[in-house]
């Protein structure tokens, strides 16, 4: 396997240390405690469609303007052969097929519609902002 499919991995961040920090970290409104987590972002890399180019470039765009750490490592591309068997349990798991799909503790957080919604209301910048990506 190349050393890019390799470096396709997740960035960590601190984990809660109390049930308080635990509990506050499902709160994701404006103003609410930051939260800790792990970012990982499925894509397409090799899409004819011009949507889906124009919902990974973004991302992209909004994931570098939020300074988001490790984020340009947390891509894993989804149609090249080593991961097709995730693609399906992927699509399962967020309920939809629209690339990018972020996953956020493992969990599916928002997909490329919704990146867009966020993104265009600013409410995307509320919930990076809410997250600690110190170690």
């Amino acid at each position: 396997m190349p050393l890019f499919r390799l470096l396709c991995v997740s960035s960590f961040v601190q984990t809660p240390s109390t049930p308080q920090a635990a509990s506050a970290e499902e709160d994701q409104r404006p103003g609410a405690p930051r939260r800790s987590g792990k970012l990982q972002i499925y894509y397409s890399s090799t899409t004819s469609s011009r949507e889906t180019r124009r919902h990974n470039e973004l991302l992209k765009s909004v994931l570098e303007r939020e300074n988001v750490p490790g984020a340009f490592s947390t891509w894993i591309p989804l149609d090249l052969e080593e991961f097709r068997p995730l693609r399906d349990e992927i699509f399962a798991k967020a309920s939809s097929r629209n690339l990018p799909i972020m996953f956020l503790n493992g969990e599916p957080w928002a997909d490329a519609k919704k990146v867009e919604e966020m993104n265009e209301s600013g409410e995307i910048h509320d919930f990076f902002s809410q997250i600690d990506y110190s170690k």
